[in-house]
């Protein structure tokens, strides 16, 4: 049996009522989930009502319900539905409809002192997100725009002002300026819904996602949400989660491997010719990852085991960072490993290495290490497959 608003007057999920729905977005149905919320909208709405009874979009105001994205391209309104509709918890409905769809909220993008923007002359598209809250709308940027909003400020009478290229964005990327900093969201073009939101801060720092590579997130071993992310993007880039999650690893430690390469003895500082060193460099937030050194300074994604390392980390600390995430100076504090906390895996490490030393010839001891590694990326490359598996 489809939803039927708990409203008798309301003709909306009722087979007598069979018109398509006027409204731009299909019909969506609430529920008085808490106590709290139960008993106001006994009181607002004046009729008897079960925590199981729906409640249908049209008797609560717009700006009560999240349903939806509004942009302005050249003047003409475009709202792109989102996957989930989202109840205000201070909303309150009616016995009447109080629903007003957007597209009768406004007419012309003038009524609502849209500030102008400036294009090239390939006639550039502009873009506007119009926020929830009936604010100013805030200008957003394409990718080909040329001048930024804020050299819109600068003095008229300048004659020697540059032109100021704006950063260039893939297509269907757009971005939205906060007070701590950027939203960038990815908009899917066959569908117009939201597939990425990512939130820089002013500091640089990623929040989405994070627990994906930083071993100091809160969530990082929280693997519903792991699983969860991972097949999202597993969807969106048409690939295997066990290809995303290897994808990181790599990417993990091939920046870290560049990252080693400082040389904190003479006061040097290298300059990684890599090109992804610095992109990466807000993802993999040296300020919180404890970095595993090796004795030759080497190291590789999934061949990492094959390397000689050393049983000491490197902590990098916060207050040796220049403000745009250079470093100032190098300064690395190592620590004997048996300062960190002793688990069952080190103590098994521990015994390996003590058997491993109470043996005599260096053919047998060569031959069992190899004979360890094969089996340790054997393994870690199962459990890999199990783990990143839906």
């Amino acid at each position: 049996m489809g939803k039927i608003c708990v409203v008798k007057s309301c003709p909306s999920g009722r087979k007598s009522q069979n018109k398509k729905n006027s409204s731009p977005q299909p019909l969506s149905y609430f529920q008085p989930t808490t106590p709290a919320r139960l008993q106001n909208w006994k009181i607002s709405l004046g009729i008897e009502l079960k925590a199981t009874d729906y409640i249908c979009h049209l008797h609560f105001k717009e700006e009560q319900i999240k349903m939806y994205e509004k942009l302005y391209i050249k003047g003409e309104l475009i709202i792109m539905p989102l996957g989930k509709k989202i109840l205000k918890e201070e909303a309150l409905p009616t016995i009447q409809h109080q629903f007003i769809p957007v597209e009768f909220l406004t007419s012309t993008v003038d009524e609502l002192k849209i500030p102008s923007l400036h294009s090239n002359n390939n006639g550039d598209e502009e873009l506007f997100l119009v926020q929830e809250n009936n604010i100013d709308p805030q200008t957003i940027l394409e990718q080909d725009l040329i001048e930024p909003p804020f050299s819109q400020h600068a003095c008229k009478d300048s004659k020697n002002l540059q032109e100021i290229e704006a950063p260039k964005l893939p297509p269907f990327w757009l971005y939205i300026p906060e007070p701590n900093g950027f939203v960038f969201m990815r908009m899917d073009p066959t569908t117009q819904q939201i597939k990425i939101r990512l939130r820089l801060n002013k500091d640089t720092s990623i929040t989405e996602n994070v627990i994906l590579w930083n071993p100091r997130a809160v969530d990082y071993k929280n693997l519903a949400k792991k699983r969860k992310i991972l097949n999202n993007l597993s969807a969106e880039f048409n690939t295997t989660v066990v290809e995303i999650g290897r994808k990181i690893r790599i990417l993990r430690a091939q920046w870290l491997k560049e990252y080693r390469k400082i040389n904190a003895v003479d006061g040097k500082i290298y300059k990684s010719s890599w090109k992804w060193f610095k992109p990466l460099k807000p993802v993999f937030n040296i300020s919180s990852t404890v970095i595993k050194n090796d004795s030759d300074g080497s190291s590789t994604d999934d061949n990492l085991i094959e390397g000689q390392e050393d049983d000491k980390y490197l902590f990098i600390r916060q207050d040796y960072m220049c403000n745009d995430g250079e470093m100032s100076k190098a300064d690395f504090i190592e620590e004997d490993h048996n300062c960190l906390r002793s688990d069952e895996h080190q103590k098994f490490g521990n015994y390996v290495a003590n058997k491993l030393s109470s043996m005599h010839y260096e053919n047998n001891i060569h031959e069992l290490k190899k004979l360890i590694k094969q089996h340790i990326v054997q393994w870690k490359e199962k459990d890999d497959k199990e783990y990143y598996s839906i």
